[in-house]
C-alpha cells in the first residue's frame, strides 16, 4: 500500500498558450495529484469535477471533498525554471513526476515533449488517465492511429 502523496510546490506563474479561438487565460497551477474527488469553480462557469493534470487559471478555486487529497504544482515562466523542474522530476523518475513534467510541457504547448513524457510515465505504470491523455495528444499532434486512416 502506498503512503500519502508528498506535497511540494514550485511557486511562480506561467502564461499558457491559448487554443485556437480562445482568449488567453493565465494558468497558475496544475493538478499533479488527485486522490478521491474535488470540484473546480471558475468565475462565470458551473462547478465541475477536477481532473488530474488539469491546468487551473487565475481566479479558480478548488473544493476538496472529504477524505480526498489534491496536490497542486505551481509552474514557472522561464526556460531556466522549466529546465530546473524537469531535472528535479526526471531525477525522481517515478510515474507521477514524469507525468507532471509532461503536463507542464503540454501547458506550454510542447506537445511532442509532453507525449514523450507521458509515454515514459506509461512505461512505469499503466494509468488509464495518462493513456487517455496520450490519445488526445496523438490526436492534437496528428500522429494518432485514427488520424492515419
Amino acid at each position: 500500500m502506498r503512503g500519502p502523496v508528498s506535497v511540494w510546490l514550485w511557486i511562480c506563474l506561467m502564461p499558457v498558450l491559448p487554443e485556437a479561438g480562445q482568449a488567453q487565460n493565465t494558468a497558475v497551477a496544475i493538478v499533479s495529484g488527485l486522490q478521491g474527488s474535488a470540484e473546480v469553480m471558475i468565475p462565470g462557469k458551473a462547478p465541475r469535477a477536477l481532473r488530474l493534470f488539469e491546468w487551473l487559471e487565475t481566479g479558480a478555486s478548488v473544493k476538496v471533498h472529504p477524505a480526498s487529497i489534491v496536490v497542486l504544482a505551481f509552474a514557472g515562466d522561464t526556460v531556466r525554471e522549466r529546465a530546473l523542474i524537469k531535472e528535479h522530476l526526471n531525477r525522481r523518475g517515478d510515474p507521477e513526476s514524469l507525468a507532471l513534467m509532461a503536463a507542464i510541457d503540454s501547458g506550454l504547448g510542447l506537445l511532442l515533449e509532453a507525449r514523450n513524457g507521458f509515454m515514459a510515465a506509461l512505461a512505469k505504470t499503466d494509468n488509464p488517465e495518462i493513456r487517455a491523455i496520450v490519445k488526445e495528444l496523438d490526436r492534437q499532434i496528428g500522429s494518432g492511429s485514427e488520424d492515419k486512416k
